[in-house]
């Protein structure tokens, strides 16, 4: 899986912050929570934001040297950690559906 960055600007005082943003069902996502294993250090996503929504926009920066991405819009601190999705497209890695421990708890 391929990780871009993603410049964003996050809750009320627009703070900026770089996310990770993957490709996924032909659309790009911004990672707003990681999975991390203890054990390998080894990181999945897990909570995903659709950034072409309805919602959120973004620009692409392409360069020879790099490929990132800004989202031209803030996002509200509650659409990140879930508490408050608005009208923003979420979703859950499907990877996760696979780990037991996981998929029981959703």
């Amino acid at each position: 899986m391929n990780i871009f960055k993603t410049m964003a600007f996050i809750g009320e005082d627009s703070s900026p912050s770089l996310l990770g943003a993957i490709y996924y069902q032909d659309r790009w996502w911004i990672v707003a929570t990681w999975l991390q294993s203890h054990a390998t250090g080894e990181r999945i996503p897990e909570r995903l934001v659709q950034m072409d929504g309805v919602v959120l926009r973004f620009q692409e920066v392409r360069d020879p040297a790099y490929r990132c991405f800004l989202a031209n819009n803030a996002l509200p601190t509650g659409v990140l950690d879930g508490t408050d999705t608005g009208r923003y497209v979420i979703a859950t890695y499907p990877a996760l559906a696979h780990i037991p421990a996981l998929s029981s708890s959703q």
